[in-house]
């Protein structure tokens, strides 16, 4: 564990450089802005642009799991993209490990890198050929990246590599279509792994699965990253499930990271008011706990027109007239908790407001003494926090 700094120009990306040499993927400043074009008679001219991804930085460790949590729309999926290069982006610098692999000087290159990071789609039909069999999908990396092979060698990776995520080889003859939902996954986890990569992008791969087949999605995956020493980016919107799989997180809000750490300490101790806000919103499975909810007023403000100061203050239960007026960088909280909040909270009171603390905590009471928590309190089905009033 890293010691927190005394300097005030301390930034997020040089704590990131500090572990440069445990890292296999280093992500810099990102930018990927759309333009918003007016259609003319004979032009068209750009008038805005959608921040999608707005100046993110993050590092992925070797053989380490790092969950991306955000409301819909808040930039994820264009992260992943962006950083598999499915998409351009207008500023920032992508490493993988000692490679600067923000531009490709040759099509060996672009090849080279490819092979090592591969993608995983939310949804596994729409990321399958219809047309071709399963043999033929999963083979095709192969076709592409490893001309050295034979035929009846390429064959029998494949049909390897469906058994050990839980097909048969009998399945590499059949289409897509007749396949379920959690097998469809499956088969584009293997053709994610047929190349053996060290990074695999997950993009909700367990969002459109019934519950019963998401977990044996998430356990294939965890058996996969410890059988072959794989690195993930986990992109969900299921806060229990990054949980259940993550080592590290980072909240996401409108193109900006509002919250960094390790995943035991951002969701035991949360500090950013939308960090905690998304937590309350996690039921809990015992009906004799008493649980707020914080319920976020207004809608998300559009990308195109993002309010002043921090993008979170409009909605956010704690936000001051500073807030309106400058932005907040991250800064670290906590050691290892990295957080763009002018008035972080404490982590301990609003787990115990929320009711996640692992001990029965009535909403806004201490059950030590029974009497009101100072940060939180329950009248007439509403909560008080601070000096704002939010809906249970």
């Amino acid at each position: 564990m890293r010691k927190m700094t005394e300097s005030v120009e301390y930034t997020f990306e040089q704590y990131l450089d500090e572990t440069a040499e445990e890292t296999l993927l280093r992500i810099r400043n990102l930018k990927k802005w759309y333009p918003v074009t007016e259609n003319r008679v004979l032009f068209s001219r750009v008038v805005g642009h959608i921040k999608a991804v707005d100046g993110v930085s993050i590092d992925i460790p070797r053989g380490k799991t790092m969950g991306l949590v955000g409301e819909s729309g808040c930039g994820k999926s264009t992260l992943a993209r962006t950083v598999v290069r499915l998409e351009p982006f207008q500023a920032g610098t992508l490493f993988l490990e000692d490679q600067n692999i923000s531009s490709f000087k040759s099509r060996r290159e672009e090849l080279a890198f490819r092979r090592r990071v591969q993608m995983v789609f939310q949804d596994p039909y729409a990321s399958l050929n219809p047309r071709r069999l399963v043999m033929d999908i999963i083979k095709e990396p192969l076709d592409i990246h490893r001309k050295d092979l034979g035929r009846e060698e390429k064959k029998r990776m494949v049909v390897e590599l469906l058994q050990t995520v839980g097909l048969e080889a009998y399945h590499a003859l059949r289409y897509p279509h007749e396949f379920s939902g959690g097998q469809r996954q499956r088969i584009g986890i293997a053709r994610a792994l047929i190349l053996q990569p060290d990074l695999i992008l997950l993009d909700e791969p367990v969002s459109a699965l019934d519950v019963s087949v998401q977990a044996s999605i998430l356990n294939l995956l965890h058996d996969l990253q410890e059988q072959f020493g794989l690195a993930y980016l986990f992109i969900a919107h299921d806060l229990s499930v990054v949980k259940h799989v993550s080592d590290f997180v980072s909240i996401m809000y409108l193109g900006r990271l509002v919250e960094v750490g390790p995943v035991e300490e951002v969701f035991n101790h949360p500090t950013h008011p939308y960090t905690v806000s998304l937590l309350s919103a996690i039921p809990i499975p015992d009906p004799d706990i008493e649980k707020a909810r914080i319920i976020l007023q207004g809608d998300v403000p559009s990308p195109i027109n993002l309010p002043p100061g921090c993008r979170f203050h409009p909605r956010c239960y704690k936000a001051q007239k500073v807030c309106s007026e400058i932005e907040p960088e991250l800064r670290e909280v906590r050691p290892g908790v990295w957080s763009a909040c002018h008035f972080p909270e404490e982590g301990f009171e609003v787990l115990k407001f929320i009711g996640l603390e692992e001990k029965e905590v009535k909403i806004g009471k201490d059950t030590s003494t029974g009497k009101a928590s100072s940060k939180a309190s329950v009248t007439e089905g509403k909560t008080s926090i601070g000096n704002k009033e939010t809906e249970v």
